[in-house]
């Protein structure tokens, strides 16, 4: 990107703050040796203080490169600098100008840290659409008065704005149709007893279910909201809104039992609730990642529960 992106604007900074990335510059003086910088840096703050003189601030912090917004390697310095001296830092919930120009304004929706420090900023067009630039590419143009409500995208934005994730996040939770080579979300479980008196069951959409209860001592029921995953006894899976664990629902025709955690019927209580109140299937997709995510100990999809999380085993013990 050229320099001509690059956030440079001497805007007043009046609150910059650990945990800011900004710019310093070329008015501003190094700590140690008060010498005046002689290009703008650009800092990772970990450390504010007031200096001895009205108006200054000491700031301290890791400085990155400004053209990459990596760490630079280079130790933790310190610095000696007026408000005039900072740009202002980017936060969450502010308004910036990306790359594509003045006339184009997208609201900060996170600000996550990658490899070798590098902060992207995702960004929320007023198209709806969700895009994902370096911090470094964008400049301030705006701040909330206001922390803004959380929507169903689990970020934070005004309610009735356009947003791909909110719609995602809408997305109804389903299981796939259990007959071969369909796409379509299944909607009935069809059940039956094979020549083994074993219990057998397939989550099926409308046409398929059709089909397969023609056939004799088949049944169905409807498949339960929030079903995620189908077992081939019938045990339906999905995840509870409360506590983010797999909770399973034993294949039933009349009333069922309640979803629990284990075959132990304690389980059926969620530890997450006051009161020993029952587990509750997430039925949106949303909902349902935002449970997993606060459940689960690194991926979503391959990490393990908190609870059986090793380090916390360690700590207790």
């Amino acid at each position: 990107m050229p320099d001509a992106l690059f956030s440079e604007i001497k805007l007043i900074n009046p609150d910059t703050q650990p945990g800011d990335r900004v710019t310093i510059f070329t008015g501003a003086r190094h700590a140690d040796t008060l010498a005046r910088l002689t290009e703008p840096v650009q800092l990772d703050v970990t450390d504010v203080e007031a200096a001895p003189k009205p108006a200054i601030v000491r700031l301290t912090g890791q400085p990155c490169d400004r053209h990459t917004g990596h760490w630079t390697g280079e130790p933790t310095a310190t610095f000696l600098a007026a408000t005039k001296d900072l740009s202002v830092p980017v936060r969450v919930g502010d308004t910036v100008t990306p790359p594509e120009g003045p006339d184009v304004a997208a609201l900060v929706l996170a600000l996550p840290q990658r490899h070798l420090g590098n902060v992207e900023a995702v960004l929320l067009y007023p198209t709806g659409a969700v895009s994902t630039l370096r911090l470094h590419w964008v400049a301030h143009r705006d701040r909330a008065r206001a922390p803004l409500p959380v929507q169903l995208c689990g970020y934070r934005h005004r309610a009735g704005v356009p947003c791909d994730w909110c719609a995602v996040a809408a997305w109804p939770v389903t299981t796939p149709c259990q007959d071969k080579g369909c796409l379509l979300s299944a909607a009935t479980l069809v059940h039956w007893t094979d020549v083994q008196n074993t219990e057998r069951a397939k989550a099926l959409c409308p046409e398929h279910a059709s089909i397969a209860l023609q056939r004799e001592g088949r049944q169905g029921l409807p498949l339960a909201r929030g079903t995620h995953e189908v077992s081939a006894t019938g045990t339906q899976t999905a995840t509870c809104a409360h506590c983010g664990h797999p909770i399973h629902r034993a294949l039933h025709r009349k009333g069922g039992p309640a979803w629990m955690a284990s075959p132990d019927p304690t389980s059926a209580q969620c530890p997450a609730t006051d009161g020993g109140g029952r587990h509750k299937p997430t039925v949106t997709v949303g909902p349902r990642n935002r449970a997993v995510t606060g459940a689960r100990c690194g991926r979503a999809d391959t990490g393990h529960l908190l609870a059986d999380c090793p380090a916390r085993t360690e700590e207790r013990s």
